[in-house]
């Protein structure tokens, strides 16, 4: 009508204008409200609203009051909430925050360009994980991977924000191009990353290098869902993966919908819920994933022989609400006692009187609902059974006489005689010898005197547990 008759209303003028900047190379879309139609476009990367039926003053003069205008400046020449845009367009528009000053005069548009981005690209397994970093604040990253030109088209570019990484399969050669844009600025020039080959053995599961213009409202329903991850292991954090969502074999636009996830920290199956944005995808859908349980460390035993029988020592393991501790029987091992999460000690008193055995012994740490069991490494010990003074006496000037029985599975026995904080000792290097006279000790001074077995073989020395205390007074 405007070009065939020369009249029309707002509609006509909104197509017109839509038509002539498209042909030309320039975006430029028609938008509504409840009663009016006018246009956004975008001129050296700022997105702008015109309004040609507003701006048709009968052609008398120049007015460009309604040209190249921020949301703000629209906002303040419309005193009747006609460019109130309809719900259907929520979420679809970009933001018109710069001003170009027009008045009765053209305004300007903007000299400040945006910072060419740079393209980071990390093989990973059979995917490539690609970054598109810019250092303008606030800006956009548009990308393609088919070594054309991006444009801020949806239908033509995937947008992303600046330092974020997407994930493509490697099942194809391509090469990552990306520009730079923000909406108060002039966009980037376009920068094109290395080449990227195929890797043997990628699967058609992440493809982002088609795309697809969404005419009519979508069902998400209709789409495929591609979580990154549906499996993870328990660490005591929140799990909450991306997702990907497919349409006629085409990656959706992540601004098209959201993902609400359930706390999910414990072990479990849980279900996360993707709303679209009602303008474009439409409905819910949803993904399970799970977390299993985390293995425990494995405890760190130490054996020890002890009077009371062989003692059994571990070091605590994050996680674990108890210990079983295990002996060695025949192929297999027997369960000696159960404790708590606080006990990291254990005597095995039913062989306090064995001589000259052997024993294996393990722990097993427990874990709770998130947690699963692990088990240490065997540990084996000689028991030899504690000696005793049958005889301590001071016999003559300043020496002690100590005399004990003979243990025949010991390879000999190690003395100790304490006075004050001194202490002292002395090795007895063969088991038959049964009697031991310490000389050079001071006269009425009380020492404190024990014994004990040691076991030499090929793994080393091993000393076994000390005697309780005999008394003597030095008096002559």
């Amino acid at each position: 009508s405007p070009l065939v008759r020369h009249e029309t209303v707002c509609a006509g003028y909104t197509l017109l204008y839509t038509a002539l900047c498209n042909s030309l190379g320039l975006d430029a879309i028609g938008v509504t409200s409840d009663g009016h139609a006018w246009n956004m476009i975008r001129l050296e990367g700022a997105w702008l609203w015109v309004d040609c039926t507003w701006g048709d003053n009968g052609g008398s003069s120049k007015d460009y009051r309604f040209f190249a205008l921020s949301d703000s400046d629209l906002a303040s020449v419309d005193q009747s909430d006609a460019h109130v845009v309809e719900a259907m367009w929520s979420g679809l528009l970009e933001s018109a925050t710069y001003s170009s000053g027009a008045s009765a005069t053209l305004g300007s548009l903007p000299t400040e360009t945006v910072e060419t981005p740079s393209i980071s690209v990390v093989a990973n397994g059979t995917t490539y994980v690609i970054t598109f970093s810019t250092g303008t604040s606030g800006s956009y990253i548009y990308y393609t991977l088919d070594g054309s030109t991006p444009s801020v088209g949806q239908s033509k570019a995937q947008r992303v924000s600046s330092g974020s990484s997407v994930t493509i399969s490697a099942t194809k050669t391509f090469t990552p191009v990306a520009i730079a844009a923000k909406a108060d600025m002039k966009d980037s020039a376009s920068v094109t990353g290395n080449e990227l080959q195929s890797i043997a053995g990628a699967t058609e599961t992440a493809s982002t290098v088609s795309y697809v213009e969404y005419d009519n409202r979508v069902s998400i329903t209709s789409c495929t869902v591609q979580p990154t991850a549906t499996s993870f292991v328990y660490n005591g954090q929140q799990q909450a993966p991306a997702v990907y969502l497919y349409y006629q074999g085409a990656l959706v636009p992540s601004h098209y919908y959201s993902v609400t996830y359930p706390s999910s920290v414990n072990v479990g199956t849980y279900v996360a819920t993707i709303s679209g944005n009602g303008s474009v995808l439409q409905g819910t859908t949803s993904f399970a994933y799970t977390i299993t349980k985390a293995s425990l460390g494995a405890p760190s035993v130490s054996l020890s022989n002890a009077t009371s029988g062989i003692t059994i020592s571990w070091k605590k393991v994050s996680g674990a609400t108890g210990y079983i501790i295990q002996r060695k029987n025949g192929s297999g091992y027997s369960n000696l006692k159960t404790v708590g999460s606080n006990v990291t000690k254990y005597t095995d008193g039913s062989v306090k009187s064995k001589n000259g055995a052997t024993y294996n012994y393990r722990v097993r740490a427990v874990g709770n609902t998130n947690y699963g069991e692990s088990v240490s490494a065997s540990k084996k010990i000689y028991r030899l059974t504690t000696p005793s003074f049958s005889s301590a006496k001071n016999i003559k000037t300043k020496s002690i006489e100590l005399k004990w029985k003979k243990n025949k599975k010991a390879t000999g026995y190690q003395i100790k005689y304490v006075v004050g904080s001194k202490t002292k000792t002395v090795k007895i290097t063969k088991n038959k010898t049964l009697k031991k006279v310490i000389k050079k000790l001071k006269k009425n001074k009380t020492y404190k005197v024990y014994i004990r077995s040691y076991k030499k073989n090929s793994s080393g020395t091993y000393y076994f547990a000390w005697s309780s205390v005999k008394k003597v007074k030095i008096k002559k």
